[in-house]
């Protein structure tokens, strides 16, 4: 939806109907939904998918699917003009230099694993400061129900 105001009091209005131990956000993002914040989610999803696009979930996509991270894949004609390849090439982490990073990690989170995190971690070296997982899922981590959880 092109305008914002709309499309978050839509989006916020649903989680409302729904409510914030739906079924489908467990299954979809966190194993225990309690943990969940109803007024942080419904923040949250006042403001979704703000920060996102259709791309952005089709690279997604496409990464889960190789099981690479690589650039977005346009396919061959366009790959090759674009980046003089077939298939998109690889993100390399370890060219990150001094750039110091804090990784914050839910390990109950179902849209990404502990084996994502630590790959994630190792590629980086030197440049994670910081690195703590927590007993929560992906929007437990972003809107907790119990601050003393982080």
């Amino acid at each position: 939806m092109p305008v914002p105001q709309i499309d978050g009091k839509l989006s916020s209005g649903m989680v409302k109907m729904a409510g914030h131990g739906s079924f489908i956000l467990g299954m979809i993002s966190d194993e225990d939904t309690s943990k969940i914040s109803p007024v942080g989610l419904e923040t949250y999803f006042g403001h979704y998918p703000s920060g996102a696009s259709f791309r952005n979930l089709t690279h997604f996509r496409q990464n889960i699917q190789t099981g690479k991270f690589a650039k977005f894949d346009f396919g061959q004609e366009v790959n090759l003009k674009k980046y003089n390849q077939i298939a998109p090439p690889e993100y390399d982490l370890s060219k990150i230099k001094e750039v110091p990073i804090a990784l914050f990690c839910g390990i109950k989170d179902r849209l990404a694993s502990k084996e994502d995190y630590q790959w994630t971690r190792d590629q980086l070296g030197s440049n994670v400061v910081f690195y703590k997982e927590y007993d929560l899922g992906h929007l437990g981590l972003m809107c907790p129900a119990d601050k003393g959880h982080i």
